[in-house]
């Protein structure tokens, strides 16, 4: 371990032209990129006034790279702003545009010389959407000192009342969103300020403490995304903060991960529906409380509605006409319609846009049950060579309520959306949430197997060995039948009598079938039996065959590299190798012997557990479903160990170089070089970096 020390009394700055205080508005789309030198950082300005200010060049997009996001900076809060693409500056022209503001994690804070980190997740995503149209709106980007944003809610509203005021931002129409610790913000954010926000798509972040304040802004909509693998939140956390939401009338939408950690945020954005969830944010667009929007014919309608509380006045309109004496952030709608409301945020300011998105209240009709169908490869003669007796039957998961009924009866058999039926003819019916009762769905007969009229047995089952994964079935059939089948039902087991599973049906006067994808070197056993609309023939003769042996390995994974180490594991990352049958695993081996073993769907691998500053050298076997091991991989070799530096951050006022090990430093970090950015004060400072 190496140790670098910066110790500094003083530093000398240089003050950069154009960094003086402006007019009440200084925010134009044609103000100036300025980049930091990050050894002649000029100083900060003057406390209460907003500022044209510049930052560190830090990320490397493509295109316009960070150039079209201004830098200003206001009561020491830095920050980014891109402005419309339609936007023109001075022209009364009747536009108003929406804002998203976005509030990061932990991870991409800064000093008041960055105010370019902030934007390292999602900031290239949304400058595309304002570039190509999709999004004709601004972008504004703080950044924080330590990365939560609820020191600074008062300033980011004092830019966004200035905004409105001077540069045609629509205070009705501001989006937040926020990640991680960001993420969190913006559930306080809501609860602090709910008349600025539209709606709230909030990633990786939920807590349990923000139920008891939810009845403040539950007329936002939000947009929850929560990975399954992440712990902080837990997905248990998350439900219960989407469920406290949803039981208390809110709209909550929600995208769940099960495969994803707590970085689910490139996820998130890359849904389809997030830029038109952004473009359809109006505060005056109506919550319907637990949506409940169609009722049924007969139904006593009665839905509640509401916008955020707090703003001067209200009004509310149905089917275009204003509802006397409804002038309160909330409406009990009893009749079907239209409803829309408008709002005064203030006694002079002007009355809002009616809502863009109002609540419709329908009746709903009676919906047709979709068809019956059999769940999984599953006979519908019973019994059958399976030793089945029922056939299972399905209809689609999601309704709230099912209803199967037995027609020789009218007998109500079952209430779950699967039911395992004995011989006889069904229909079921469902229900939604606040849906109506549905026609019945068309009737499903499973057909008693002993019926009468079955149809001719097939006879002669013969199976022979085509490939090491593949076996050849015949049969023989009558060729005058008394009775014809309507198909032939395949039966495989892997030991002689079963138990036996349907893997095919066949079509009727077939004579052969081809059953692939088995193990190489292994026996499989086979019977066939004709069936009708009526019955079932006797099964066939039990027929077996062996699939050849595999001797032949696969190819060697190949490009096998290291992604990244840290103190404890190493990255690693191959080519796919070739199999005539089929790869079914990567083994990895650690200096000579195999100690991880990963399936073939995936081609990198993480190697936990290593002892910290030990090199180890790694290489790749695949392996198929035969035993059959690859050569090896390339060999890599890598040592546990921090790929950068890690820091310590001080400020003090020293005669001599302290010892920084005994000292408790303000905040500390990774870095991958030496770098000075993050110090928060020009002079009395100093790091210490290890790595």
């Amino acid at each position: 371990m190496k140790n670098c020390y910066l110790f500094l009394f003083a530093v000398s700055v240089l003050m950069l032209s154009g960094l003086s205080s402006q007019s009440q508005n200084i925010f134009n789309p044609t103000d100036k990129d300025s980049v930091f030198n990050p050894n002649l950082p000029p100083p900060l300005p003057p406390w209460g006034i907003a500022y044209k200010w510049g930052h560190a060049q830090r990320l490397t997009w493509g295109g316009t790279g960070t150039t079209t996001f201004k830098s200003y900076y206001y009561k020491g809060m830095q920050f980014r702003l891109k402005f419309p693409k339609s936007y023109v500056p001075g022209i009364n022209d009747g536009k108003k545009y929406p804002i998203f503001v976005f509030l990061h994690g932990a991870g991409e804070s800064g000093t008041p010389y960055d105010n370019e980190f902030q934007m390292l997740h999602g900031g290239s995503i949304f400058r595309d959407a304002v570039d190509n149209g999709s999004f004709d709106g601004y972008l504004f980007y703080y950044q924080s000192s330590d990365g939560y944003a609820s020191s600074y809610f008062d300033r980011i509203a004092n830019v966004l009342d200035t905004l409105t005021k001077y540069n045609k931002v629509d205070l009705d129409r501001v989006i937040i969103d926020g990640l991680s610790s960001g993420g969190q913000s913006c559930w306080d954010f809501l609860g602090a300020y709910p008349k600025y926000i539209a709606s709230a798509p909030i990633i990786s972040a939920a807590r349990s403490e923000y139920i008891p304040v939810m009845p403040i802004y539950i007329q936002i909509p939000i947009w929850l995304f929560n990975g399954g693998q992440d712990a902080n939140p837990d997905p248990a956390t998350a439900t219960a903060v989407a469920n406290a939401f949803i039981n208390l009338g809110g709209s909550l939408k929600r995208n769940f991960y099960p495969t994803l950690g707590h970085d689910t945020w490139d996820a998130a954005w890359a849904d389809p529906g997030f830029i038109p969830f952004m473009n359809a944010a109006h505060k005056a667009n109506p919550l319907i409380y637990f949506g409940r929007s169609n009722f049924c014919p007969g139904d006593v309608v009665s839905a509640q509605l509401g916008i955020t509380p707090g703003f001067f006045a209200y009004q509310w309109m149905k089917d275009g006409s204003t509802i006397s004496g409804a002038a309160s952030n909330t409406y009990t709608a009893t009749q079907i319609g239209t409803y829309s409301v408008r709002f005064m945020r203030t006694s002079t300011s002007a009355w809002s846009s009616w809502s863009p998105i109002p609540a419709v209240l329908t009746f709903n009709v009676a919906t047709q049950t979709p068809p019956i169908q059999i769940n999984g490869m599953r006979s519908d003669l019973v019994p059958a060579p399976d030793t089945s007796t029922t056939v299972p039957l399905i209809l689609p998961s999601g309704y709230q309520t099912y209803k199967w009924l037995r027609t020789s009866d009218s007998a109500v058999v079952g209430t779950q959306n699967i039911f395992n039926a004995a011989p006889g003819t069904y229909v079921a019916s469902v229900k939604g949430t606040f849906g109506c009762s549905s026609l019945y769905s068309g009737p499903f007969t499973v057909i008693n197997a002993n019926g009468p009229n079955p149809p001719d047995p097939a006879a002669n089952l013969l199976t022979n060995t085509a490939s090491q994964t593949t076996l050849q079935l015949s049969w023989s059939k009558n060729p005058h039948p008394s009775v014809n089948e309507t198909g032939f039902e395949i039966y495989r087991a892997v030991k002689s009598g079963g138990p036996y599973s349907l893997v095919a049906i066949n079509p009727r006067d077939s004579l052969a079938y081809l059953d692939q994808g088995l193990n190489a070197n292994t026996s499989y056993y086979y019977l066939v039996r004709a069936i009708d609309n009526t019955a079932a023939s006797k099964n066939t003769n039990e027929a077996t065959a062996k699939t050849s042996i595999d001797n032949s390995p696969p190819t060697a994974p190949s490009n096998l590299t290291v992604t990244g180490t840290s103190g404890t594991y190493v990255g690693l990352q191959w080519t796919a190798a070739t199999d005539n049958v089929g790869v079914t695993n990567y083994d990895i081996y650690i200096n000579g012997a195999k100690s991880y073993s990963t399936p073939s769907s995936n081609l990198s691998f993480v190697v936990n557990n290593l002892t910290h500053d030990q090199t180890y050298n790694f290489v790749v076997k695949a392996r198929d479903q035969a035993g059959n091991l690859s050569p090896a991989s390339n060999q890599v070799t890598a040592s546990a160990i921090f790929s950068g530096l890690s820091y310590k951050y001080f400020n003090g006022t020293w005669t001599v170089l302290p010892n920084f090990n005994s000292l408790t430093p303000v905040f500390s970090g990774t870095t991958n070089n030496i770098n000075l950015s993050v110090a928060t004060q020009s002079t009395n400072f100093g790091f210490l970096w290890q790595g």
